[in-house]
C-alpha cells in the first residue's frame, strides 16, 4: 500500500485535488479569457471549469512515472487500486457538489464535476493509443479546442463544446458522463482481454 502511493504521487494528487476544489470554491466565478476563432476574439471561460485539470494531469504523472519492475509484481492489485484512487476523486466530488447544490453554496459544482468526469473519462480512453504520458493533454487539448471553435458570438456554445459549456447544462454533462463510461468501459475491457493492466497503461506479466 506505501510503495503503491508513494509511487504513484498520490500525496501531491490529493493535494492538487483538494487545492482544486478549493480554489473552485472560493475562485470559480473568476473567468479566463480564452482566444476564439469562431465568433469572438475572446471567451471568457469560468476558473471553476478549468480546475479539474488539475488533478487529472497530476494523477495521469503519477501512474506513468511508476517502474515497471513494480507494475510486473502486482499488477492486478495495482490496476485496482488506481481505478479505485480515479473512483474516490469522482465519488467525493460528487457528493460535495450534492451537499453545496442542495444548500445554494457553491453553484459553478456542477459544472467542475461535468468537466472532472468528462477529463478523467476521456484520457482513460485515449490512454491506450497514445500512451498515459500524454493522455493527461487530451483534456488539455478539449479545453482549447472547444474554446477556439467551440464558442460564438452572443456566448453561443456549440453541442459538442461540453467543456466550456454552461455549469448546468444537461446535454454537457451527459456528454461528459458518456465518455467517462466508455473510458471505464474500455479500461475494465482491456484488463480482462489482455490480463495485467493499470488505469492508463496495459502490460501483460510475462
Amino acid at each position: 500500500m506505501i510503495w503503491w502511493w508513494r509511487t504513484r504521487a498520490l500525496t501531491a494528487v490529493t493535494v492538487a485535488f483538494a487545492g482544486s476544489l478549493a480554489a473552485a470554491i472560493v475562485l470559480g466565478g473568476e473567468v479566463l479569457p480564452l482566444p476564439s476563432l469562431a465568433g469572438a476574439l475572446l471567451v471568457p471561460i469560468v476558473f471553476a471549469l478549468l480546475l479539474p485539470l488539475v488533478p487529472i494531469v497530476i494523477l495521469w504523472h503519477g501512474i506513468d512515472r511508476s517502474g515497471g519492475d513494480l507494475d510486473a509484481t502486482a499488477v492486478r492489485l495495482v490496476a485496482a487500486r488506481d481505478l479505485g484512487a480515479a473512483a474516490t476523486i469522482v465519488l467525493v466530488t460528487a457528493i460535495l457538489v450534492g451537499v453545496t447544490s442542495t444548500t445554494g453554496s457553491w453553484q459553478l459544482g456542477p459544472g467542475y464535476l461535468r468537466n472532472l468526469i468528462g477529463f478523467l473519462g476521456l484520457a482513460q480512453l485515449v490512454a491506450p493509443i497514445i500512451g498515459t504520458r500524454l493522455a493527461a493533454l487530451a483534456p488539455v487539448g478539449a479545453v482549447i479546442v472547444s474554446a477556439l471553435f467551440g464558442t460564438g458570438h452572443g456566448g453561443l456554445v456549440h453541442w459538442w463544446a461540453w467543456p466550456v459549456a454552461d455549469t448546468h447544462s444537461t446535454l454537457a454533462f451527459a456528454e461528459a458522463a458518456l465518455l467517462l463510461g466508455i473510458g471505464s468501459a474500455v479500461t475494465v475491457w482491456r484488463f480482462n482481454r489482455s490480463g495485467p493492466a493499470r488505469l492508463g497503461r496495459w502490460r501483460v506479466a510475462r
